[in-house]
């Protein structure tokens, strides 16, 4: 499966499929623009995972195939709630969820290879 990113102009939706890979991993969270580019999605063994914003304020989510769903931690300490574009829409997220583009781009990387959370990262089921 490749790694696809959303892109949305002028009510349209556009679609571009990158190449699992470290380097089509990189190239999509490069992509994220927190703007018109806002989200990226890769399945791998039935198991999604999404990354979403973008100008070093990223999101990471994912949706396993028995239907549990968690959000990768950044500060757990971190209070209040962050506004951004998520796949064209305006989202209030907690602030504890705000990661930068390298522990998005490294969880990434981790669910490709695995098709699984990175356990050395903190998860959490909203």
């Amino acid at each position: 499966m490749p790694v696809v990113i959303e892109t949305r102009q002028d009510g349209r939706v556009t679609e571009e499929h990158l190449p699992l890979d470290d380097a089509g991993l990189a190239e999509a969270i490069g992509k994220l623009d927190g703007h018109r580019t806002t989200v990226l999605s890769l399945t791998v063994s039935g198991n999604h995972l999404f990354a979403g914003g973008g100008a070093g304020k990223y999101v990471v989510s994912t949706l396993m195939a028995d239907g549990r769903a968690f959000e990768l931690i950044g500060d757990p300490k971190a209070g209040g709630e962050v506004r951004l574009i998520v796949g064209g829409s305006w989202i209030d997220q907690p602030a504890r969820y705000i990661v930068d583009a390298e522990r998005a781009l490294r969880a990434c990387r981790y669910f490709a290879e695995e098709g699984r959370l990175d356990e050395r990262e903190i998860w959490e089921q909203p």
